[in-house]
């Protein structure tokens, strides 16, 4: 991030050309900001895919398979103990799709972070 106390020119589409003045201790992005943003970007679009496939991957292992660790009977939800050590498929299935949203999440996080340096959110 650079502080600059000089005067800086805008131009936008639709408006004349015109200064401003930056007041002392305002902060303008750097480069190295907006290049880490498209990096992020772009890591995060990855993440959301990965997520994304994962959680279809997830629909369709259950749309095969039933899921032995509830079941309603009379109108009661029972669970079964240890139940993941029966189907050791779902839960890599479910352990791939956590770790895709955790790191989907931080990336998502980041560039948050990075937005509001910028100044392109609040």
């Amino acid at each position: 991030m650079v502080q600059i106390c000089e005067t800086l020119f805008v131009v936008t589409w639709f408006s004349e050309f015109r200064t401003e003045t930056v007041a002392e201790g305002e902060t303008v992005p750097s480069k190295s900001d907006e290049l880490r943003l498209t990096e992020v970007q772009k890591a995060y679009e990855q993440a959301e895919n990965e997520f994304n496939l994962s959680c279809r991957t997830i629909l369709r292992y259950n749309r095969d398979h039933k899921d032995p660790r509830i079941a309603i009977v009379n109108n009661r939800l029972f669970a079964r103990v240890n139940a993941l050590h029966l189907e050791p498929e779902r839960a890599r299935l479910e352990s791939a799709r956590d770790t895709a949203l955790r790191k989907r999440n931080s990336l998502l996080e980041e560039r948050a972070a990075l937005l509001q340096k910028i100044g392109a959110i609040r």
